[in-house]
């Protein structure tokens, strides 16, 4: 290399550097603006299409039965089911269909 092909890919890096900042400068506004809107969609949705799938409960959120009695109230305020707490097969059975709905993508 000589001196003037250097001089010359340094103005022509020069160049191309200087047309890079006029641009970020001429769409600074709406640089910005294409920011706040990823930040503010990741803030309120986070990560919408997870990679791995959570196949199992921990066991710490499953349903644990109670030993003393709990004030259940249905929406009809029936009496007879305001007493009662769940036995272990009731509550295998209801995470079971719980899990199944989760699969199944029932969010009811």
């Amino acid at each position: 290399m000589n001196v003037t092909s250097a001089a010359t890919m340094t103005s022509q890096t020069t160049d191309i550097l200087d047309q890079v900042w006029t641009f970020l400068m001429a769409t600074r506004a709406e640089l910005f603006l294409f920011c706040a809107a990823v930040a503010a969609y990741m803030l309120l949705f986070g990560n919408a299409s997870p990679k791995t799938k959570n196949k199992g409960f921990n066991k710490a959120k499953r349903i644990k039965v109670m030993d003393e009695d709990v004030d259940l109230k249905d929406d009809l305020g029936d009496s007879a089911k305001a007493n009662q707490s769940l036995t272990v097969e009731e509550a295998k059975q209801i995470s079971q269909s719980f899990a199944s709905a989760f699969e199944s993508g029932d969010h009811r």
